[in-house]
């Protein structure tokens, strides 16, 4: 027996309403072979849901669903009904000219093709210029086209559609908005998207998604989605069983071997986003490394003087090569160990900066321990070739990094570290994600990116703490002379 993805949303948020047109249109769509799944059906009853004087009951209605579910389906047949039999003018616009295009012709389908006599008799023209396109009817009534790169046109509407509305700004909205305010009755817009990914420039429907889960103003919402993230070990067959519960369209256009080649090929929170439709809060909605409570207990106001203790640095490349991170740590003894951010600069014209600085420091730091595949042992290659001591060039193992980044969380939870509230420094403490080292059966921990968030500045200080902590080398120690 064929098994199907889940009709209905996992949330919704829906006003009350006097009655819908929704079966009757369905029905006469479906004499002209347009079949809803039962999720689109039930968008549709939404969208021409009616108060009592015959106007829509809800002047916004958003949905979201997983890539490839056929979201913008409903609003398609919809914008025709609302034209052709409410004599509404329509403005349906996307991020991309294929969008467009893609909506623009299956609606040219239906009115062009003449074997859709009913439909076919109420065309007057259609205008097919890329990027111009429209559907005008006999009755004056239209659908218009725009890709919102290129604005909208400047009309007069009475039915928004915004598809791919995860990135739709402030800006376009407060452009395109406007066109459907002179209508001398209750306009609409329907905002049709998938969840917004790390960089989205969108806000509109990142908005509109936090009003509906905190019950704020009237907008209608409907998604399909996981409300939390699975733990990261979570297996193919949960992870598959996810993917029903929040995709109407599998076992239709999506297939089980589609979604498990994504859960091996994708990575975790792209899939989570991307298939399974979730919504990344704004701290990110991912497992933090350090706890902002934890780092804030540990600021001080009063760090020791270098001199009564040792002294080492870490030194993090950014794996992409664009900067990089300097730390220094300092370790009195019966003290908590201390840690400061040195510099974050730039590696785009060289890592040569980052040698100048650490060299000049052989006679007062034990050593440093810097890593970045590659370029940190070029760095010590430098170094070393320049004369400095064996001990003080020291470059990472995975195995130091694992060391670095467990010691620096175990100090934080105890209370054994201090720093004193770097600002870059903190941002990077409690913003950067628990990252998994190694594989998953013996899994290790570190720090990983999150969204706006930068791990190298609190990655450099765990190297600089493990160096500083476990180093064979202290320049201060005097040499004791034997004499014969």
């Amino acid at each position: 027996m064929a098994r199907y993805g889940r009709q209905q949303p996992t949330f919704e948020r829906v006003g009350e309403y006097d009655h819908t047109d929704g079966p009757e249109a369905a029905d006469v769509f479906a004499a002209y072979g347009v079949d809803f799944i039962p999720a689109q059906r039930h968008e549709f009853d939404l969208m021409l849901a009616k108060r009592e004087d015959g106007f829509p009951a809800a002047t916004s209605i958003s949905i979201s669903r997983p890539r490839q579910n056929g979201k913008s389906f409903a609003a398609c047949y919809y914008s025709a009904w609302m034209c052709a039999v409410e004599g509404w003018n329509v403005c349906y616009t996307a991020h991309n000219g294929g969008t467009v295009t893609k909506f623009f012709r299956r609606l040219c389908q239906l009115f062009e093709d003449e074997a859709n006599a009913d439909w076919h008799a109420l065309l007057d023209h259609t205008y097919k210029q890329p990027g111009r396109e429209g559907i005008y009817l006999n009755s004056g009534a239209y659908i218009e086209f725009a890709v919102r790169t290129n604005g909208a046109r400047g009309g007069t509407y009475d039915l928004l559609i915004v598809d791919e509305a995860q990135e739709y700004t402030s800006d376009q909205q407060n452009a395109i908005k406007p066109t459907i305010s002179a209508t001398g009755h209750p306009p609409q817009t329907i905002y049709i998207g998938t969840p917004a990914y790390p960089g989205c420039h969108g806000t509109i429907f990142k908005r509109n998604h936090q009003r509906a889960h905190n019950d704020i103003g009237g907008g209608w919402w409907l998604e399909w989605a996981i409300q939390k993230l699975p733990k990261e070990d979570a297996g193919p067959e949960l992870l598959l069983e996810y993917a029903y519960d929040t995709n109407p369209m599998l076992g239709r256009l999506i297939t089980e071997e589609a979604v498990l080649d994504e859960i091996d090929d994708m990575d975790f929170d792209g899939l989570c986003r991307e298939r399974l439709g979730w919504w990344m809060p704004d701290d990110g909605g991912y497992e933090h490394a350090i706890s902002a409570d934890a780092w804030n207990d540990c600021a001080t106001d009063a760090p020791p003087d270098p001199k009564d203790g040792k002294v080492a640095y870490g030194v993090k490349f950014a794996p992409d090569g664009t900067h990089a991170a300097v730390a220094v740590a300092v370790a009195v003894e019966g003290k908590p160990v201390h840690v400061e951010l040195v510099s974050v600069r730039s590696t785009a014209h060289g890592m040569g900066w980052v040698p100048k600085l650490l060299a000049p420091m052989k006679d007062d730091a034990c050593c440093y321990l810097a890593d970045g595949k590659g370029v940190a042992e070029n760095m010590e290659l430098q170094l070393r070739k320049a004369g400095l001591p064996r001990l003080f060039c020291r470059t990472a193992s995975t195995r130091d990094v694992i060391q670095a980044d467990a010691r620096l969380m175990d100090l934080i939870r105890s209370g054994d570290m201090t720093h004193f509230g770097q600002q870059e420094l903190t941002d990077s403490a409690i913003g950067a994600s628990k990252r998994v080292i190694g594989n998953k059966q013996n899994a290790a921990y570190g720090f990983g990116e999150a969204p706006d968030v930068d791990p190298a500045p609190i990655e450099a200080a765990a190297l600089a703490v493990h160096a500083v902590l476990t180093t064979l080398r202290n320049p201060r120690k005097k040499q004791k002379v034997v004499s014969f």
